[in-house]
């Protein structure tokens, strides 16, 4: 009986580790910024792409993905509900921004998610890790 308890306690473990390995998974080769002061200086990028951009020091950077010379930054921004993710390819010492996603989107849809980016540009790889952030895969 004291083996069942802890095989159903470590089964039940590893099952809330799933979603994070996955999303390693798909993230394999795509570059993440950890750290929060670079994540920042992607907030001009952000305000930049919007038609009426808020104080920069209004905006959240959640995420930053990349695989040269691509770029995906998630920012959460005022009135907004949400994670947004900003498309952007550089050229040069300039991020030429291509779109932005937005919205609610489950697992079902990460393909979806995933051929809006590779529409726009993006490498698959990047599209896949994009994907499966945004839907929580």
């Amino acid at each position: 009986m004291t083996f069942f308890k802890v095989f159903s306690a470590c089964l039940a473990i590893s099952f809330l580790f799933l979603p994070a390995a996955h999303a390693s998974d798909a993230c394999d080769h795509v570059s993440r910024i950890g750290d929060a002061t670079e994540r920042n200086s992607f907030r001009a990028y952000v305000t930049g792409a919007l038609t009426q951009p808020p104080n920069p020091a209004q905006v959240t950077i959640t995420d930053v993905l990349q695989q040269a010379p691509w770029t995906i930054v998630g920012a959460e921004i005022p009135d907004a509900d949400g994670v947004g993710y900003f498309l952007y390819q550089a050229e040069g010492t300039k991020q030429l921004f291509y779109g932005i996603w937005g919205g609610m989107a489950d697992p079902s849809e990460s393909g979806e998610v995933a051929t809006w980016a590779t529409d726009q540009g993006a490498p698959p790889e990047l599209a896949r890790c994009f994907a499966s952030i945004a839907t929580g895969e």
